[in-house]
């Protein structure tokens, strides 16, 4: 269990929690925070710790700050006292600025979730795509997911028909290719409610803040991004793993590396969003001074 703010870059608290049959998100927050004020007969959380809603409806003059929560890196589409909760999973509340970013699907910390298959839940398997160059690098990606999957992943040449699949879909490649998609160029088009704060262009990868600006533009050699989403008809996943060049898209790469041991050292863990810039990870979106406070 992960109590963030401000998109995962303020821990408030992480624990493990045992689960008890029967056990809801709303269950296991309540047993391990300090206080839980909810509305709407107890499937809306109000406050955590004290950190409360800063949304009113019908008031202007009210602030877009709310608690969320996902499983497994996704969004639930259910209050929290209907969500069932299963051992192994990751449940991550935290509490953000939705002004622009009315909807936020997807996020990239819980990897390798959402690509974990549990015994008791029917799952599709993935499809690794690559842009042409990037077959070495998506077949190391492939050897990640096979850590945590039984069946054979075998990675594909990029092809825009795979997008209308119902099936989770990684894209491995440079940002330089990866914006020439219509599909994707339509995912952009539509950022702020699929939660992307990053963009890819043919001059590099564009980041944006909580507040939907342009923060900064990274065209230099070797920066690479990992970013998620919703496919907006499937809902299923779609993560691109990318970067400037070859070594850029290497480091993304490296970013969702993961062990044996990979329950214990989630590689991406408490990240929106990644940019790899040097030795410097970067949490997507930006996050302004005039972001969340309270």
């Amino acid at each position: 269990m992960w109590v963030t703010r401000d998109f995962g870059t303020k821990t408030m608290q992480e624990t493990v929690v045992p689960i008890e049959p029967n056990d809801t998100v709303m269950d296991v927050l309540k047993r391990s925070v300090g206080e839980v004020k909810t509305s709407y007969g107890g499937g809306f959380v109000d406050s955590i710790d004290g950190l409360s809603t800063g949304y009113k409806s019908g008031d202007a003059n009210s602030k877009k700050l709310d608690w969320f929560y996902y499983v497994n890196g996704q969004i639930a589409e259910v209050g929290a006292a209907e969500t069932p909760v299963h051992s192994g999973d990751v449940v991550w509340w935290d509490y953000h600025n939705w002004e622009y970013a009315v909807h936020t699907p997807a996020l990239v910390g819980a990897f390798p979730h959402p690509f974990v298959k549990h015994d008791d839940q029917v799952q599709n398997t993935p499809i690794i795509m690559a842009i042409p160059g990037f077959e070495q690098q998506a077949e190391e990606l492939a050897d990640s997911l096979r850590q945590v999957r039984t069946e054979q992943i075998k990675p594909i040449p990029f092809d825009e028909m795979m997008f209308q699949k119902e099936k989770p879909v990684l894209l491995v490649g440079d940002v330089k290719s990866l914006s020439t998609s219509a599909f994707l160029q339509k995912l952009w088009h539509e950022k702020n409610t699929l939660g992307l704060f990053a963009e890819f262009a043919q001059e590099g990868i564009h980041t944006y803040d909580d507040n939907g600006k342009m923060v900064k533009t990274y065209s230099n050699p070797g920066a690479g991004v990992v970013i998620s989403t919703l496919h907006p008809d499937t809902h299923q996943p779609i993560w691109m793993i990318s970067g400037t060049d070859k070594a850029g898209v290497e480091k993304g790469v490296q970013a969702v590396g993961v062990t044996k041991d990979w329950q214990n050292e989630l590689p991406l863990r408490h990240f929106f969003g990644l940019i790899i810039d040097g030795e410097q990870k970067i949490n997507l979106p930006v996050i302004q001074s005039n972001g969340a406070k309270q």
